[in-house]
């Protein structure tokens, strides 16, 4: 069940970064309080509709609760993705 952890972990993020309350996201998404709360602790999954629903409760697109998350640190791939943006090539 790691994916619907994974799932929940975002929810709960996005939700934060909007300082909304469980309460908040429930009334914005038309679903009840413990539901959020449930799927942001992974003992839910949510289905298709539930989604959509807290995507637009949320202010994101749905397809971003699926995104991998941005490194920290700037490793290799964004090293990497800068230096192919030159519009010389290789330098």
């Amino acid at each position: 069940m790691p994916q619907v952890t994974d799932f929940g972990r975002r929810v709960r993020r996005l939700r934060e970064a909007l300082t909304l309350t469980q309460d908040e996201v429930s009334r914005r998404a038309h679903i009840g309080r413990t539901h959020v709360a449930k799927i942001e602790r992974g003992l839910l999954e949510p289905t298709v509709s539930t989604i959509v629903k807290l995507a637009k409760a949320l202010r994101v697109k749905p397809g971003q609760f699926f995104e991998d998350e941005p490194r920290q640190g700037g490793g290799r791939k964004g090293r990497r993705a800068k230096r192919n943006l030159s519009p010389r090539g290789r330098a």
